[in-house]
């Protein structure tokens, strides 16, 4: 039997994409204040959107997470129900 996802959980992952794909995250230490998340889920959630192929980056000089190319959370997840 396949494992239930919270609706929570998708929306924590589709605010973490919005920030991410705004370049507003912040630092890793800002990002878990605005997600209001533990350090540690914050980077497991990194490593879902990553499953999903999210190219997420940091940037050090910007201090905030980026895509380096354009991704669509909705277009992948929409390839990976199929």
């Amino acid at each position: 039997m396949a494992q239930k996802i919270s609706l929570d959980y998708w929306k924590e992952l589709f605010r973490m994409n919005n920030l991410i794909d705004r370049k507003s995250t912040g630092n890793p230490d800002r990002f878990v204040q605005k997600m209001e998340i533990s350090r540690s889920v914050l980077y497991r959630r990194i490593d879902d959107l990553k499953a999903l192929n999210a190219p997420i980056e940091y940037d050090n000089s910007r201090q905030t997470y980026f895509y380096s190319e354009p991704f669509s959370l909705l277009e992948e997840l929409k390839k990976h129900c199929r």
